[in-house]
């Protein structure tokens, strides 16, 4: 069978009608048995770009996830395909993990997924060795540098883990968030070999962004409740930077809507914010109150409103959060709510971190958000900045982009 056959054959296990023109070809790269890097928006379904060569690939592929909701979902989605996929947590007991494994390699498992800390496992790694790996994924893999710098040193270590691999697997890297500085630092920590790098244009022309300072949360809460009445939208993801903050937000929204929200955070159980989060993507919540725990894996296709109730630590993270949104090209609306106190909480954020390094890193970030927040440039364009991507011409639609057009109208 030639490849572009076992291509659709995979394509059509995968429920995939058609590839887009960025995944092909990283997809080829990753055929072609070239370790590779993969940079594209949120709303992109990148999952596929290993997914499709990992079917025609024999062996297990092996994708390390930053999150459990992640995981959970990746693995729920690929079963209901019928493809047999297995993950390793905390919660499975120690003859529980050793039945993956032995599943795995007996070559009943096609797709293993962990997070980065099950590779420091001794007794993983030792029986992980015996098993016949054909593609390690990094998905999410900016947080090579944003966390592993920081409270997850475990991403540190995803490149010597794959070195200690005898077969010698095919690297793949995907991230929305890695600047053309970050690609570097990120293929050298995960020890990839000379791998083709692919960036695509960050660029959302279907999300309108607009902002709003307050002076105190009184206010936001009333603008929020506003928004919330008289704005139409399917589904709606509300942001907080502290679980504080979004346990008050969830209480208030809940007391103006009662049942439509639901809550997802830090503080919450694994199997809780599971649950919440399986209510808002099974359509029986229209309302998500969340701090940056919350992930959208799933195909949640009709979140059309995103609100920042606190600015967030930095542009990236704003990216990350907001590209929930329009993930089939819809118009969405993403509107940051902000007050000169959230900077204040976000620094005590900031200088709570013990590495030097990574402090200075965030409050420059930090600079850089409260600039987007409180400056007079194009959103669309500060965003892509941050980045590393420059666009000469504004979007036209945010909120600075508006205001300027209606001062020229009355000159």
């Amino acid at each position: 069978m030639d490849i572009k056959r076992k291509i659709k054959k995979a394509q059509a296990e995968l429920g995939i009608e058609q590839l887009k023109k960025y995944q092909i070809d990283p997809i080829n790269s990753i055929l072609d048995q070239e370790d590779t890097f993969v940079v594209v928006p949120p709303s992109e379904e990148k999952s596929a770009i290993y997914q499709v060569p990992a079917l025609i690939f024999p062996g297990v592929t092996l994708v390390i996830e930053p999150t459990l909701l992640l995981i959970y979902d990746q693995v729920s989605n690929l079963q209901l395909y019928g493809i047999s996929t297995a993950y390793i947590d905390y919660s499975m007991t120690f003859h529980e993990v050793l039945n993956v494994l032995k599943k795995a390699q007996n070559g009943k498992i096609k797709f293993l997924f962990v997070t980065p800390e099950r590779l420091q496992n001794q007794m993983f790694r030792k029986k992980i060795s015996s098993v016949p790996i054909s593609l390690v994924v990094v998905d999410e893999a900016h947080c090579v540098t944003s966390w592993g710098n920081g409270f997850r040193s475990a991403y540190l270590h995803i490149g010597e883990f794959i070195d200690m691999l005898p077969d010698s697997p095919i690297t793949v890297a995907l991230t929305s968030l890695a600047t053309p500085q970050m690609c570097d630092e990120i293929c050298e920590r995960l020890s990839m070999k000379q791998p083709d790098i692919f960036i695509s244009s960050r660029y959302r022309p279907n999300l309108y962004f607009t902002k709003r300072t307050f002076g105190s949360d009184e206010a936001k809460f009333k603008r929020l409740e506003r928004m919330l009445r008289r704005r139409k939208y399917q589904y709606c993801v509300i942001y907080c930077n502290t679980v504080k903050m979004a346990d008050t937000v969830y209480e208030k929204v809940n007391e103006w809507f009662p049942g439509k929200a639901t809550k997802c955070h830090s503080n919450l159980d694994s199997q809780e914010r599971r649950e919440n989060a399986l209510l808002f993507f099974n359509g029986e919540k229209r309302i998500m109150v969340a701090t940056s725990a919350f992930q959208v894996a799933v195909d949640h296709f009709d979140i059309d409103l995103v609100i920042h109730f606190n600015l967030p630590l930095s542009l990236m993270e704003y990216y990350q959060q907001v590209g929930r949104a329009g993930w089939t090209g819809f118009n969405a609306k993403c509107v940051l709510l902000h007050s000169k106190a959230d900077y204040n909480v976000n620094l005590g954020i900031i200088n709570s971190t013990n590495n030097e390094m990574e402090k200075e890193r965030m409050l420059a970030e930090l600079e850089q958000m409260k600039e987007y927040a409180n400056g007079s440039g194009c959103l669309h364009q500060q965003i892509l900045f941050a980045l590393g991507e420059v666009r000469d011409k504004p979007c036209g639609q945010c909120t600075n982009c508006q205001k300027k057009k209606k001062r020229c109208g009355e000159r």
